[in-house]
């Protein structure tokens, strides 16, 4: 099997209107050209084997408005609907897309913070070792938070955030009338 890991990411935190402008350009640009441009460059050479993968990372900010970390969760959107669509238009190709949308992995992005369930961190290499695992299953699979406890944490945060969502619509749709 050929694999293509598209993984690259920058994260600067602030108020929009305290992040420095090329800081807002670099974010940008880092975490979604490489994804597009390499998929691009070598989806042709992917079509040719019998088997492939594209795993694109994303991130777990990707399905939440965050204030401080604006650019990052909107470009996570743009990777992750940019896998899905992928997903969409190579499935009878013989090229799988998978969406990787992780929590938290102990990396300098998270100020290397202790690895624990608690604080829902996880070392680099466990992660990997869950993905290799979700990889290599052969259960259909599309888009994976990660370990138990990212999923688990991930669909609570959107449920709560889906509430508060639904609660302020209500709000407003009752404010009209």
């Amino acid at each position: 099997m050929t694999i293509l890991v598209n993984n690259a990411g920058i994260l600067y935190t602030g108020y929009f209107n305290d992040v420095i402008a090329d800081q807002v350009r670099e974010g940008t640009i880092v975490n979604t050209f490489p994804y597009v441009l390499l998929t691009r460059a070598l989806l042709p050479n992917l079509k040719q084997k019998s088997k492939s993968l594209i795993v694109n990372l994303a991130s777990s900010a990707s399905f939440q408005a965050i204030p401080s970390l604006q650019v990052y969760a909107a470009t996570k959107v743009f990777d992750r609907f940019f896998s899905e669509a992928l997903r969409s238009e190579l499935k009878n190709t013989g090229i799988e897309v998978l969406t990787v949308c992780p929590m938290y992995v102990q990396t300098s992005m998270v100020n290397n913070t202790e690895a624990s369930w608690r604080s829902g961190v996880t070392t680099c290499s466990q992660y990997v070792d869950y993905l290799i695992d979700c990889m290599s299953s052969k259960k259909p699979k599309g888009l994976i938070y990660g370990p138990p406890h990212h999923t688990a944490t991930a669909v609570i945060s959107q449920s709560l955030l889906g509430m508060i969502s639904n609660t302020r619509l209500a709000y407003k749709f009752i404010d009209m009338y």
